[in-house]
This record gives structure tokens, sequence and C-alpha cells, in this order.
């Protein structure tokens, strides 16, 4: 449990120091239009997503899983009720994957953007409710993310 622990803790050094404010490129933040997502395949991806759980047991159960060699692929969070769920798959050598959900459309664009000039791509983006969850990664295997992605019927975002 101690290793476990020491996991979370790592996680969330890192996330703090990647939260810091990095300006875009070019100082404007780009337009995002969130993945679009194939509805007749919903049967599918439900079928492989984990339970609901509050925000806090999530990330504990994403870290415990990275220490088994996965990684989370797709994830779907009510804000509101801080409850999330999400579909776990084989980790990859890519950096990442970092998960956000943020409140509001300019929230999410600084996130995004920020990531970007640090060279990282956002997977998928979904909106629910005005909460935008999305994640971020980069380095090899971000190919076989973006195939899996795809599989489940859940394009990628438009960053432009």
């Amino acid at each position: 449990m101690t290793t476990l622990r020491s996991l979370v803790w790592v996680l969330t050094v890192v996330g703090m120091a990647l939260a810091l404010p990095v300006e875009a490129k070019d100082g404007k933040l780009p337009r995002v239009k969130p993945s679009k997502v194939d509805r007749s395949l919903g049967k599918e991806r439900e079928a492989k997503f984990g339970k609901w759980m509050k925000g806090g047991d999530f990330k504990l159960e994403v870290a415990t899983r990275m220490t088994k060699g996965e990684k989370l692929l797709y994830f779907e969070c009510e804000g509101v009720k801080d409850e999330w769920r999400g579909i776990f798959v084989r980790r990859t050598a890519q950096e990442g994957p970092y998960f956000m959900a943020v409140y509001g459309e300019e929230a999410a664009t600084q996130r995004i953007a920020e990531y970007a000039a640090l060279g990282y791509e956002a997977r998928f983006v979904v909106v629910n409710k005005n909460y935008w969850c999305f994640t971020l990664s980069k380095g090899p295997g971000t190919e076989t993310e973006a195939a899996d992605l795809a599989k489940l019927g859940i394009g990628a975002p438009e960053v432009k």
C-alpha cells in the first residue's frame, strides 16, 4: 500500500507541476471542437466501463491500474455529482495520459493549449453539462491509443 500511496503522491506532484501556466505558442488560444462519439457503439463502450465512483476513488483507481500496466483510455464524469468512470487498456510507452475535467470551454481550451505547448495532444474531448473531459498524451504509442478510441467510436477532437 505504501508503494501505491507513493505513486499517487508522485502523480499529484507531477500533475501540479504540469498545471503551472504555460503560454500558448503564439499567445492565442486554439479553437477546440469536441470529439464525435458514435452512438451506435454505445453498448460496446458501456460493456468496457468500470463502475461509477467518487473523484478521489477514481484517481486512486487510475494509479492502481498504472502499477498493473494499464492506462486510462477514456472516461466520463458527472462533475456536479463528482462521479467518474473509465475504460482502461494495456499501457503503451507514451507519456501520459493526463486526464482532466474542467468547467467551461475557456478553461478547457486554456489547459489544452498549455499542454500543447509542452508537446501533448488531446486524444478526446467530450462535454457534459459544461464539464469538459479530456486526456492528453505524447510520444510512442499514441497511434495505438487513437486506434483504441476509434474502435469505441470516439473520434479525435479538432484543435485549431
